[in-house]
């Protein structure tokens, strides 16, 4: 069942679509994947699990197709996942959740990549800024 999570993290992503590029095989989604499972919770592991059985089955219960999110396109992928994510049910919504957190978490790792989103920049007061204007006035 882990060896789905490449299949479905890399979802998330469209090769081509808005928001960050990435390189195929850039993510190592097992990796991160691993890395979640290893120190999350019994019920985060679960719910997991069960996030990935439900988005590779979705195409058959969803669409009415008979194949598994594996043999979609990635951008039919990403249609599926994106149509999961406001799911009229509420606990597909937020396994589908999970997964996508599971996913950024995933994203996040390699350096070049948190470099391109200006995730590791500074804080404001690191750099001399200041978080709010001062008023320089007395009441």
């Amino acid at each position: 069942m882990i060896r789905w999570a490449a299949v479905v993290m890399s979802g998330f992503v469209v090769a081509g679509g808005p928001g960050l590029a990435v390189a195929p095989g850039e993510i190592d989604w097992l990796g991160g994947t691993r890395d979640f499972l290893e120190r999350a919770s019994a019920k985060g592991r679960l719910g997991v699990r069960v996030g990935l059985l439900l988005a590779m089955s979705a195409p058959l219960w969803c669409w009415g197709r008979l194949t598994t999110a594996a043999r979609l396109s990635p951008e039919e992928r990403a249609r599926l996942l994106a149509e999961l994510l406001s799911h009229r049910v509420f606990f597909v919504r937020e396994l589908m959740l999970l997964l996508k957190l599971v996913a950024c978490m995933a994203l996040l790792r390699p350096a070049a990549v948190r470099a391109r989103t200006g995730y590791d920049r500074p804080a404001p007061a690191a750099r001399g800024e200041r978080l709010l204007p001062s008023i320089r006035e007395v009441a």
